[in-house]
């Protein structure tokens, strides 16, 4: 493996096909940022496909080859061989991307460091599947959509699939079991769920997988797609096994319990506390969402799953997990919030992306996240919209805009950004919520927040961190700076806040100023989210290297404003030219493309597949069993 920063290049012989590859030597440095390609995968990677990442990465002159070996046919009868021999030189020379020298987390990310809780990429549990399998994999991730509800009573119905030109059997549900499907699980997104129901619903679906299989089909037609088609077909047979209706929100069933009333405040009746440990719903309302709810391997794995995402802030992301984890287990107030935090730190070093990747993992619902802008409420009279007008003024009767939105999903992140400009009167309401767990409307109906997260934002201090960043001197300078920067932060906070409002804060969460790794590792990001859509709804694959990496790196970092000017600068010089060129015709559908950097911009080559050839080429195609 090359020590060196920069790639480097080795031609080998492949004796199989009497050519010379070119094979890139990626630095040990840079092995992170490719495997994070993979990291949408979530650890689930067939032998086949991981071998096409080798070859994207690591085969410089991967199509000249494929050419030269198209073009004779004897050559072409060993492409399989020749396949196998490139791989192997590329490993040979890459040990670091050996499959056995990989390890998988719990949370799907990939890295040479090996955990106690990791296994090897080889040891996954679908390494050795049949790679052109894409749809099959979709439908039997392994567990997760196993069906745990054979034993229900169902009535088969035969619907027509035109895509296949022949009739599936689907199972009809009846309303109760439907709301138990819906509940029995949290879905990440619309994918999962619409597989998940397809497993449950289609009778002998293996059986049916094969047939699509056997056919080729999902060769030529994306399997997202097809899994699509078969869920509206089942969604016809079950209407209300909807992706609306999941994430823990069944269907409206009634219910032979108790009912209650929402707002009824005493813990002894059958208020707020009642529904709450019994689980009871009014007839006709969907049950909330409760922070009871998480699993607790959700709990443990959430600190990984905010670190994939969230980039140079471990120790913040460890002290923000380590209290969202003890109020789980019951050591806190029931009455008081889950907890409560300031964010402190500069501006675009990931304060408010760390609020909206927590809602992600963690509640994983659009609305799970209310954010107020401090600097709407700067005015001593403006709190009065967060709670609603007292009675007797306009809009009264309305209610206030945090309170109506946490009576709505009491599982939420209220996120206070810039929390130091508003007024001391909201800070008072703040003071209320985080000790009490509880705001009143101007209707007098009360808004109960032990099932929030409360998280400010706040950039004081900021001036006072630049003028000891400017510290010099000998010996670790870099850890005294560090820990004068946290204590600047705190003094600054001690002048800006009352002492009894510090004092309930669960922790004071500083984010610590970004390196130039991390801000790599975030165009990483951001190019890998920008190029695997492209992928999928184009199937268009864009490769991109180190100088494309660096070019954006040093076109749009300020560390002024920290990552916020990247997004900006890859849509200016990376996505603009690169849209522009397939408006034009220039890339098409199925086209292969890498990047480079010639004259300061971003030249994008195109190596086009043969028009009318549904079939992958060649290098992508898998071992035939003997």
């Amino acid at each position: 493996m090359s020590k060196n920063k920069k790639p480097t290049i080795e031609n080998v012989y492949l004796e199989t096909v009497n050519l010379e590859a070119t094979v890139v030597i990626i630095p040990e440095g840079e092995i992170g940022s490719k495997l994070d390609q993979l990291t949408p995968e979530k650890g689930l990677i067939t032998k086949a496909g991981y071998e096409e990442f080798l070859l994207e990465n690591c085969a410089a002159n991967l199509f000249q080859l494929s050419k030269k070996i198209e073009q004779h046919p004897k050559l072409y009868t060993k492409v399989h061989e020749f396949r196998n021999e490139l791989i192997e030189k590329i490993l040979q020379l890459n040990p670091a991307l050996d499959p056995d020298a990989i390890f998988v987390s719990r949370s799907g990310k990939l890295s040479n460091k090996e955990t106690k809780t990791s296994i090897k990429l080889s040891d996954n549990q679908v390494w050795d599947r049949d790679d052109g399998a894409d749809f099959e994999q979709l439908a039997e991730t392994p567990k997760r959509f196993e069906n745990p509800f054979k034993d229900f009573e169902t009535e088969p119905k035969s619907e027509w699939w035109e895509r296949l030109k022949m009739y599936i059997i689907i199972k009809r549900y009846n309303q109760e079991d439907c709301a138990k499907i819906l509940t029995s699980r949290l879905f990440y997104d619309r994918q999962e769920f619409e597989a998940f129901i397809v497993t449950v619903c289609v009778q002998t679906f293996e059986e049916l997988f094969k047939i699509i299989d056997a056919y080729g089909l999902s060769q030529r037609v994306p399997p997202p797609m097809l899994m699509h088609e078969l869920y509206e077909i089942c969604k016809k047979v079950n209407p209300t096994l909807l992706y609306e209706n999941s994430q823990g929100n069944g269907p409206d069933v009634e219910d032979d319990g108790p009912e209650y009333d929402e707002n009824d405040e005493s813990p002894f009746g059958g208020g707020r506390y009642a529904h709450a440990s019994a689980g009871k719903t009014k007839k006709g309302k969907k049950q909330k969402k409760k922070f009871k709810d998480v699993p607790r391997d959700s709990l443990l794995l959430l600190s990984d799953q905010i670190k994939e995402f969230i980039v140079g802030q471990d120790p913040a992301v460890d002290v923000l997990v380590e209290a969202i984890q003890r109020g789980s287990v019951g050591l806190r107030d029931p009455e008081q919030p889950i907890g409560s935090f300031i964010f402190a730190g500069s501006t675009g070093i990931g304060k408010t992306e760390t609020t909206k990747v927590l809602n992600g993992v963690l509640i994983k619902e659009r609305e799970g996240l209310i954010k107020i802008d401090c600097s709407e409420y700067q005015s001593d009279h403006e709190y009065a919209k967060l709670i609603g007008s007292p009675a007797g003024y306009i809009g009264h009767d309305e209610g206030g805009v945090l309170t109506n939105a946490i009576r709505k999903t009491p599982f939420a992140i209220v996120v206070f950004d810039e929390v130091e400009k508003a007024s001391s009167k909201v800070h008072d309401l703040l003071l209320q919520i985080m000790d009490e767990g509880r705001l009143t409307d101007g209707k007098g109906k009360t808004a109960w927040f032990s099932d929030a997260i409360i998280i400010m934002t706040s950039n004081v201090g900021v001036k006072q961190i630049k003028d000891i960043e400017g510290t010099i001197g000998f010996g670790g300078v870099a850890d005294v700076t560090a820990t004068k920067r946290e204590k600047a932060f705190h003094q600054a906070l001690k002048k800006k806040f009352k002492p009894e409002f510090l004092n309930r804060l669960d922790e004071i969460v500083y984010f610590a100023p970004l390196k130039r790794k991390d801000y790599l590792r975030i165009v990483d990001l951001e190019l890998n989210k920008i190029l695997s859509l492209l992928r999928k709804n184009s199937k268009i694959t864009v490769v991109y290297d180190t100088k494309t990496r660096n070019r954006i790196y040093k076109k749009g970092t300020d560390e002024k404003y920290g990552a916020r000017p990247l997004k900006r600068c890859i849509k200016k010089i990376f996505s603009n030219p690169l849209s522009k060129q397939i408006l034009h015709g220039e890339i098409l559908e199925g086209d292969y493309v890498k990047t480079s950097v010639e004259d300061k911009e971003i030249v994008f080559q195109v190596v086009r597949r043969d028009k009318g050839i549904e079939n992958p080429p060649f290098y992508l195609m898998k071992q035939e069993s003997v």
